[in-house]
């Protein structure tokens, strides 16, 4: 472990106290790292900016360390991106460009066989697929994918609440392949 992860990991530990304080020497630990590469630090950054974790919300700030995050290569970064530019918060709306970020971070995690750590990333593309966002509509990739998210949130489900909502996500969207 390098000296920019075990900042990381002191911040992670500083954030999970889920105090003001704790928030506050987790965002110091964050900086340090940043400052030496660590993308998952300036991803951590860009959530503590954006959605004011223990600081004021500044989304300028927020967007800016996201970015960074992204160019450093960190998925969840690239991932944060299609959302921005998907949804069109910060940035213009380009659901082409929010299509290739996700596809980025696709093959990253297919290449890298780290598919179970990132189901999200399968039920951006089926729902991308299916209402046609930034690619052309394709019911049938659509629910390929989905069904993939489905059995990846499944083996999830019980590790964290958010998992469960993501799923009931997943088996709508698969109902809704089923009527087109």
């Amino acid at each position: 472990m390098d000296e920019s992860d075990r900042l990381l990991n002191l911040g992670a530990k500083e954030y999970q106290k889920q105090t003001k304080e704790g928030f506050l020497k987790a965002i110091e630990y964050y900086q340090q790292s940043a400052k030496l590469g660590n993308g998952q630090a300036m991803c951590n950054l860009g959530y503590c900016y954006y959605y004011g974790r223990g600081i004021e919300v500044d989304k300028q700030k927020g967007f800016a360390y996201f970015l960074d995050s992204a160019d450093a290569g960190c998925i969840e970064g690239i991932m944060k991106m299609g959302d921005f530019y998907r949804y069109g918060e910060i940035v213009n709306k380009n659901e082409e460009k929010a299509f290739d970020y996700y596809c980025r971070v696709y093959d990253f995690v297919t290449d890298e066989f780290m598919m179970d750590e990132y189901p999200e990333i399968f039920l951006r593309l089926g729902e991308c697929y299916l209402k046609g966002i930034g690619v052309e509509r394709d019911v049938e990739e659509a629910r390929l994918y989905l069904e993939d998210a489905k059995e990846l949130y499944e083996n999830k489900v019980n590790v964290y609440f958010y998992y469960q909502k993501q799923l009931d996500k997943v088996n709508r969207l698969l109902e809704e392949c089923k009527k087109v």
